[in-house]
């Protein structure tokens, strides 16, 4: 089955959640969940939450699939890589 990431993945995207938009920018970079949590201060099990809602939403099965759509879509590419920057300087707008 082939994947649906070219049917508007930014209108996808935009169907996540904070958080979710978080997780995904963590998983573009390559960051096993352990680490995701410990960065954002929650289990591994609710990374793993997001992560598979994030999937659901993103219609990807994993992170490969996610990985293939985020590098064919520039825009996508360039909102993501904005927040991991972010998320990577410590700059969490979270409380």
């Amino acid at each position: 089955m082939a994947t649906n990431c070219t049917l508007g993945v930014v209108d996808l995207l935009q169907r996540l959640t904070p958080r979710e938009q978080d997780v995904l920018a963590y998983v573009a970079l390559g960051k096993p969940n352990k680490i995701i949590a410990a960065e954002l201060g929650v289990s591994t099990r609710t990374v793993e939450a997001h992560r598979a809602r994030m999937f659901y939403k993103m219609r990807v099965r994993n992170a490969v699939e996610l990985a293939h759509c985020v590098l064919n879509e520039p825009e996508l590419m360039n909102s993501i890589s904005a927040r991991a920057l972010c998320l990577s300087d410590g700059s969490q707008a979270s409380g």
